[in-house]
This record gives C-alpha cells, sequence and structure tokens, in this order.
C-alpha cells in the first residue's frame, strides 16, 4: 500500500513539474524535499473537496457565502514532502505554515492543525460559487433594501483565487485570497539534547510577543474545563479515554498583551525539550480552540509536587499533548519587508 501511494505522489509531481502553465498562481517551500509552483488548473487534476464557507471576519466584515471545490492543504504538503534539515528536535510537531497573498497578508497554521485534523478542515480551493438565497424577494416583506442589498451585492464580486480556506474557523479572518505562497518553517528553536539541569515542572513560564515574560505555578484564577482525551499515538496506537480538567489555553494568553493576530504562533516546550507548536488562529478562531487545556497533575512532593500538562482533546494523534510544561513562548512569524 505505502508503495502505490509513493507511486501516486511522484506521478502528481511529475505532472506538476511538466505542465505547460507559464504562470504560476502560488508556490509550496520551504522545509520541503520537493518545492511546487501551481496554478488552478494544477489544482484541478486533483481530486477535489468541497466546502461551504460564511465569510465573515472577525471585525464583522462580511464578504458573502460561497460554495468551493479545493485541494486539501495535507495532500500538497504531502506532495511537496516535508523535510526537517540539520539537528535539533526531530518531530514534525513544532513546524509553521506561513501562507503569503499577493497584498502582503500573511497568516500562519501548525503542522498539528493540518495533519491531525480531518484533511478537509484546510483546502486551497481553485473555484468559488455564490451560494443564493432561495427567496431574494422575500426580504423586501421585512427590510428595506438598504438592510438586505449589500449581503446580496457581495454574492456578485469576484473571488481571488486560489484561496486559503479554514472550514472549522468561525471567522474567516485567516481564510486568505489570491495566495502567492505557502511555506513550511522549521523554527529549529528545539534541541534534540536534554536540558541541563532539567527545569522544574512545578511551574511554566509565558513569553509574549514583547519579551514580557510572567510566570505560573497555580492556575486557579482560571476558568476551568473538563475533557475527555482519547490518548492514541502514531507509534505506540490507543492507549485508553481519560479526562483531564484545566484552564482553557485560550484564556490564559487572552489575558495577557500576547498579539493576538494571525501570524501569531504558541510554542510549548516541556521540561524535556519536547515541543508542540499551535497558531493563534487554532486557539482563538476555531471553536475548538477552547477545548485546548492546561490541566494541573499532582504528583510525588520528592519530584516537585505537580506539574501542568497541555491537552489537545481533538487532535487526531496525542504528540501535541505536552507533559511537564517548562515553557510556553508567544511570537509572531510576519516577514519583514516585501
Amino acid at each position: 500500500m505505502k508503495k502505490q501511494v509513493a507511486m501516486l505522489y511522484a506521478a502528481v509531481v511529475l505532472a506538476l513539474l511538466t505542465a505547460a502553465s507559464v504562470s504560476h498562481a502560488f508556490t509550496v517551500q520551504g522545509a520541503v524535499r520537493q518545492p511546487l509552483n501551481l496554478t488552478n488548473e494544477d489544482l484541478a487534476r486533483f481530486v477535489a473537496t468541497e466546502a461551504r464557507l460564511t465569510d465573515l471576519t472577525s471585525e464583522k466584515l462580511y464578504n458573502g457565502v460561497f460554495d468551493y471545490k479545493g485541494v486539501p492543504l495535507q495532500t500538497l504538503l504531502r506532495v511537496a514532502s516535508i523535510q526537517k534539515t540539520g539537528g535539533g528536535f526531530n518531530k514534525d510537531i513544532d513546524l509553521a505554515i506561513v501562507v503569503r497573498n499577493k497584498e502582503g497578508k500573511e497568516v500562519v497554521l501548525s503542522w498539528g492543525e493540518v495533519f491531525y485534523r480531518n484533511p478537509s478542515n484546510v483546502l486551497v480551493a481553485f473555484s468559488a460559487v455564490a451560494v443564493l438565497p432561495h427567496r431574494q424577494d422575500g426580504c423586501g416583506k421585512c427590510h428595506k433594501p438598504e438592510f438586505y442589498q449589500p449581503a446580496i451585492d457581495k454574492l456578485k464580486r469576484k473571488v481571488g483565487l486560489p484561496k486559503l480556506i479554514l472550514t472549522n474557523d468561525f471567522y474567516s479572518d485567516r481564510s486568505l485570497e489570491d495566495i502567492v505562497s505557502i511555506d513550511v518553517v522549521d523554527l529549529k528553536r528545539g534541541s534534540a539534547q536534554k536540558p541541563e539541569p532539567e527545569p522544574s515542572a512545578a511551574k511554566f513560564t509565558v513569553t509574549e510577543v514583547g519579551g514580557q515574560i510572567s510566570e505560573f505555578t497555580e492556575l486557579s484564577k482560571f476558568s476551568h474545563k473538563q475533557v475527555d482525551f482519547k490518548n492514541i499515538g502514531d507509534g505506540r496506537g490507543f492507549h485508553g479515554l481519560r479526562k483531564f480538567d484545566g484552564a482553557p489555553v485560550r484564556e490564559l494568553l487572552a489575558g495577557l498583551p500576547a498579539g493576538q493576530e494571525p501570524d501569531t504562533v504558541v510554542l510549548v516546550t516541556a521540561t524535556d525539550g519536547y515541543q508542540g507548536l499551535f497558531s493563534f488562529g487554532e486557539i482563538f478562531l476555531a471553536p475548538l480552540g477552547e477545548r485546548i487545556i492546561i490541566s494541573e497533575q499532582q504528583k510525588d512532593a520528592a519530584k516537585g509536587g505537580k506539574s501542568f500538562t497541555l491537552v489537545v482533546p481533538d487532535d487526531a494523534a496525542a504528540d501535541r499533548m505536552i507533559k511537564n510544561i517548562s515553557k510556553i513562548e508567544v511570537f509572531s512569524l510576519r516577514k519583514k519587508g516585501p
């Protein structure tokens, strides 16, 4: 089966590289073995996935409802073949994916939200069709034209393609039109070596975008949420169902001037150097973000008495469950210059 999949990806790569297209819509590059140059016509050669998006930003700017056809970003990245180079942390869960459009706007996704969620959650769309109300004339019975006509007019606009679609985000801030590049970024902030001496697990710090550092030894001032967690990993398989109670990461970070922008990432590191990356969007824009929690775990007093564990209950694998948190770093990946 693996051989057949490899042959399929090789065939797709060959077709993309030998296509007769002259103008390329966007690139897939960065920490990949095979950079790609793709047009809408290239995307249409893949098996399409369909999704509907109500385009409403967090600033309440409405841009219409459209049905899209697109290719899962996960598929494109598998074709490009993600590759980390050099030493450091050997898992992919600290990788960031930066998407940029022709206006210079950038949004960031984490490797985990692309590969540990359903592929249809993150699409690169190559076609868009407006979803028209069945009874456009019905609005006039209750509202004046100045109320409903602006919304109808939005359905006549030309959508900039290719377009990044985040189907699980409630607000559409990260659904960029006219994308020109997708960069897989290896932050290279981790190490393959265990820290010496190993930090205490009884506390953790949060470093904000501006460099300010806050220390946490307990989380009682935050609200608490209980989540069920299916403990399954790619390496060990299913290890049962667990319950965790903890403070939402969204609430912890919202109380700090940490820089809540679509190009912001959150890197969580354990006392032994294990780490995982999260995007601003998956924490603050997606409804499932409120279920990402930090749970306070009681331990043997000789080992420090307690520790903190980050739990992501809706990932398809438990790899981004970070035990014995040492630090949380919040920083921007915004590209400087044009």
